[in-house]
């Protein structure tokens, strides 16, 4: 008995040009740096930091 095949939805350079899409967007969210912590934050501890070394100078 011969298996009932699938209709493919979408055939030659516009499934391929899909199927590159979803991968480049997929690895765009890989390559995601991580999140960093609230980048305000981390600019007042450093200016914080710079200021106290100035003041024990």
């Amino acid at each position: 008995m011969a298996l009932p095949v699938r209709p493919t939805p979408r055939l030659g350079k516009e499934a391929s040009r899909d199927f590159c899409a979803r991968v480049d967007r997929d690895l765009q969210i890989k390559a995601a740096p991580p999140p960093t912590p609230d980048i305000d934050k981390v600019i007042a501890r450093i200016v914080a930091d710079a200021n106290d070394s100035k003041k024990q100078g």
